[in-house]
């Protein structure tokens, strides 16, 4: 069951990488990395609201130094 487990994560990061790349010509490099920050904390909410705080902290860390790290 775990190789299955890996196999939906490679295939659902492999879709990420092509959605990245086709909205790439219609959105700047922060915008994307706002969006991708944005996407997965909601994400991440849902799956387990007790989270809350640490993962509205850590993804406004990730989207700083992805802000930081593009200028």
């Amino acid at each position: 069951m775990r190789s299955m487990w890996m196999l939906v994560a490679a295939f659902m990061f492999a879709c990420m990488g092509v959605l990245v790349k086709l909205s790439a010509t219609h959105f700047s490099s922060t915008e994307l990395v706002f969006y991708r920050s944005t996407l997965f904390g909601v994400l991440d909410h849902l799956s387990d609201p007790s989270l809350l705080p640490f993962i509205s902290a850590h993804n406004i860390g990730v989207f700083t130094a992805g802000v930081v790290l593009l200028v």
